[in-house]
């Protein structure tokens, strides 16, 4: 009898946690999409340009055109000015909005370069949007002591995955505090919260955001 109370107990109380998690995934979805109301992001914000990193395709790309389209200038910030000049066009030509470029290689982890080519532009802006989206992965899963590349690409992950969100965020948050305005997005991975065996490095490097 004992026995077959303990293991109704342990069946309620699993049902109740799985169900609770479900709800928990559930609301995450409907409540900020259907429920909640939308801010408004210019007065949030607080001020008129919006830094988006590793903004030439992908996620990077869908928030530079997205705050575009909701009025803000843009800065581009990815390695590759091509690239750059292609997006810069692209969205002036969609939203008639002022687009700056600045081209950086974010495995570059030299705080002096980030002064000098990167920083030093942005403090003269007024930020109120900043989108730490940059991000590096592995070319495939692998063992870490087999990865395509070797140290480089292992150190290079770290780097890119950690410094630009850290830095950019530490020298654009002082003028956000001072307006008490500002919003930053760090733009992390579900393999944060589910680390993957072949992607460890990668997993770990996303935990941070």
């Amino acid at each position: 009898m004992v026995c077959q109370c303990l293991l109704a107990s342990l069946g309620w109380g699993l049902l109740l946690y799985v169900l609770y998690r479900l709800a928990t995934v559930l609301y995450n979805i409907i409540y900020p999409f259907f429920l909640a109301t939308p801010i408004n992001l210019r007065k949030a914000a607080g001020a008129k340009w919006a830094v988006v990193t590793g903004s030439t395709d992908g996620i990077g790309k869908a928030y530079a055109l997205e705050l575009a389209q909701n009025g803000f200038a843009i800065v581009l910030v990815s390695r590759t000015q091509s690239k750059l000049d292609d997006v810069k066009e692209e969205i002036e030509k969609l939203y008639g909005v002022e687009v700056k470029t600045i081209a950086f290689d974010f495995t570059n982890g030299n705080v002096d370069d980030y002064e000098k080519i990167l920083l030093s532009e942005l403090k003269q802006l007024d930020v109120g949007v900043l989108v730490n989206n940059v991000g590096m992965s592995f070319s495939y899963p692998d063992v870490i002591h087999q990865v395509e590349d070797g140290l480089e690409r292992l150190a290079n992950i770290d780097v890119v995955n950690t410094l630009p969100a850290t830095l950019l965020s530490a020298a654009l948050l002082p003028q956000m505090v001072e307006r008490n305005r500002g919003i930053i997005v760090n733009i992390s991975s579900a393999a944060a919260y589910s680390p993957v065996g072949m992607l460890s490095v990668y997993s770990a490097s996303k935990v941070v955001l």
